[in-house]
């Protein structure tokens, strides 16, 4: 049997909060000052402070409190741990129940290492972190429930205070780093075009000196979690869902792909929907690893273009299509409802355009979406993307979000 140990674990043990907010800035610091001077010379500044800003981005777990359970052990208990109110002059063990509080959570667990500031001085160091859950051991020692009940209600209290306020501490961190990243760029930049200053100055040209290149940013891997969504009962395991936040930047890396391929017109020339498919399709596998993106994936009715999966569920459902008209147009808007599920809310359109002026294209898209049978709302966002909502064809009520993109992709 179990010999009983009193706990003690490894919540905030690492260090405070103020140490990782130096270390990260003393990684940022150490990143830049790596860069190669043509590249700090010749990227977009912005976008490059965007991305290491993205990069370093610090999402604090989220405690799942309502998921909470224990798991009831019997243990062994040393006559050195029984309460001096027993008198207990036996040297041999007892026996006794031990209750393990499991509280799950989502998200990094290196970021539960770090202690919050401001912090209480309770027994949150009896936490043990886990790969999903944070965990603790109560020993009922006197065989009391109601005591137990109180000793898991004081340790769920004190978790959620700390908990609070290392949210604080994270978003904190996050608000101050985009203008810390900015700093260290311009002190590296400007000492660069000082030493260049100095080289131009002497007037002689640079051994090996190449012409200047322009430089793209990185992709940032996301690594996003969907978010539960409802339950019926406690024992339903959640259906994964997208957070809102999450669909944005599927779509935002989506219209990225789209403009540089418009950039880059031999990079689509000649090739059909499938084809051009899969060159979004590419991009989101790479820049989304945490999940699966699929092409040709079959979901209720038909075979999508595009689908972002976590496991068996689907979070996000795209289709590609060529512009040959409104009649067209808002058939594929039917045929990309018809592949949902009740469960589907997420999607988008994406339109290549080769046949008519784009001006013409998107007039035509914003006209012909809103005469749609199922379309709810809709609105311009940007110069070329549709923000719509549309009902499924079985239920009136269950609202789809469809982000339309037109793209244009005139070979000459």
């Amino acid at each position: 049997m179990e010999r009983y140990r009193p706990p003690r674990g490894d919540l905030f043990h690492r260090g405070d909060i103020h140490q990782l907010e130096e270390a990260l800035k003393e990684t940022i610091r150490k990143r830049i000052h790596d860069l190669e001077d043509d590249y700090i010379l010749n990227v977009s500044e912005q976008e490059y402070i965007d991305y290491l800003a993205e990069e370093f981005h610090l999402d604090c777990p989220l405690i799942l409190y309502d998921e909470k359970s224990i798991e009831p052990r019997n243990v062994l208990v040393s006559p050195e741990y029984l309460p001096r109110s027993w008198f207990y002059y036996d040297e041999r063990d007892i026996e006794r129940k031990m209750y393990r509080l499991h509280i799950p959570f989502q998200g990094d667990s290196e970021l539960l290492r770090f202690r919050p500031n401001p912090f209480s001085l309770s027994a949150w160091s009896n936490f043990t972190i886990s790969y999903d859950s944070v965990y603790v051991d109560i020993l009922d020692i006197n065989e009391d429930a109601n005591e137990v009940k109180r000793e898991c209600d004081s340790y769920v209290n004190t978790l959620r205070e700390m908990m609070n306020s290392l949210e604080k501490n994270y978003s904190s961190i996050n608000k101050i780093m985009p203008d810390h990243i900015r700093s260290m760029f311009t002190i590296r930049k400007k000492q660069i075009q000082k030493e260049h200053k100095e080289l131009v100055d002497i007037g002689i040209p640079i051994k090996g000196q190449m012409q200047q290149n322009t430089y793209t940013v990185p992709t940032v891997q996301r690594r996003f979690k969907p978010v539960p969504g409802p339950t019926k009962t406690i024992i339903e395991p959640p259906t994964p869902t997208m957070a809102d936040k999450e669909y944005q930047d599927i779509l935002s890396a989506l219209n990225t792909i789209g403009r540089n391929l418009e950039r880059f017109p031999n990079t689509h020339k000649g090739k059909d929907e499938e084809s051009i498919r899969d060159l979004f399709l590419v991009q989101l596998a790479t820049s989304f690893t945490a999940y699966t993106s699929t092409g040709e994936a079959f979901n209720h009715k038909g075979k999508t273009d595009l689908m972002v999966k976590n496991g068996d569920d689907i979070l996000f459902i795209a289709e590609c299509k060529f512009w040959k008209g409104a009649r067209v147009f808002i058939d594929a808007i039917s045929q990309l409802l018809g592949y949902l599920t009740w469960r589907d809310t997420k999607t988008a359109l994406l339109v290549f355009n080769r046949d008519v002026g784009m001006t013409t294209a998107l007039q035509s898209i914003e006209n012909a979406s809103s005469k749609h049978p199922n379309y709810l709302s809709g609105k311009k966002n940007g110069d070329a993307r549709f923000d719509c909502v549309f009902h499924l064809n079985e239920d009136k009520n269950q609202q789809v979000k469809m982000a339309i993109f037109v793209f244009d992709f005139h070979e000459t």
